[in-house]
């Protein structure tokens, strides 16, 4: 694949009669641009965000919406495509997510031919039900969230997110996922984890268990939603709940990180 080089700017006004004069006219060729009413709305609303050429100048690519919901589209000058710059632009836009500490990315992938586009970006793509033009193809990626951590000792932290019976049966339970983590100290007496780790895509009706193990000690096993979990730092986030830092009480802070 070749480099193309660019950057990601926010959308101006000249910039739109650029983008219609080069929109794909040939149906034949996969394209959003049947959005382009759509697209001027969103414009005009909120914003778009275009990948400028660094030759010329003027965008050859643009992007709205959000990679946290099904409502956003990318397209690319089809004389680019091929270049990396859907590559790049999308690389840009998980950066953003990671910023703002949101894990859960989910998009819609128009068209079938952009699935493995979108595979490649680390995202699992699956049917969810049919629509008039065919399967609908929806991508969900995790985003791995880490963390500088402060100063000092370090505390090994286990976090396992489990399903609902793991909250009557004590017995072992297959998790849904495991994280082990690295924890550090705070001055408050709480400890911050090397990564922000969350799950999603509950069952309907069903509630998630979230297990936190300190340096070898179970400090909580409920259900994520408890307000005891809420204390200990689970927080709720899109369609699941996460954690990147543990409020707990000093004397379990102090006992754990003593071993």
């Amino acid at each position: 694949m070749d480099s193309h080089t660019g950057h990601v700017r926010a959308a101006r006004d000249s910039d739109i009669p650029i983008i219609e004069a080069w929109l794909p006219k040939d149906e034949s060729v996969p394209s959003l641009a049947v959005n382009w009413k759509l697209t001027k709305k969103v414009y005009q609303e909120r914003g778009m965000l275009v990948w400028e050429d660094s030759m010329t100048e003027r965008p050859i690519a643009y992007f709205w919406g959000s990679l946290h919901t099904h409502d956003s589209v990318l397209e690319i000058h089809p004389a680019y495509r091929g270049k990396g710059i859907g590559r790049a632009f999308v690389e840009h836009l998980m950066a953003m997510s990671r910023e703002q500490g949101e894990p859960l990315l989910e998009i819609e992938c128009a068209h079938e031919t952009s699935k493995e586009f979108w595979m490649v970006m680390g995202f699992d793509v699956r049917e969810h039900g049919w629509t008039m033009h065919g399967p609908q193809l929806i991508g969900q990626q995790i985003l791995r969230l880490r963390r500088q951590l402060p100063e000092g000792p370090k505390i090994p932290v286990t976090v396992a997110f489990l399903p609902e019976s793991a909250a009557y049966d004590d017995s072992d339970v297959t998790p849904f996922v495991m994280h082990a983590l690295v924890g550090a100290a705070t001055p408050s007496g709480g400890i911050e984890l090397n990564e922000r780790v969350a799950y999603f895509d509950l069952d309907d009706g069903k509630d998630l268990v979230i297990e936190i193990v300190v340096a070898g000690k179970r400090v909580y096993r409920g259900k994520a939603k408890y307000q005891e979990a809420r204390a200990i730092g689970v927080e709720p986030c899109k369609r699941g709940f996460a954690v990147d830092t543990l409020n707990l009480d000093r004397a379990i802070l102090g006992s754990s990180h003593d071993e």
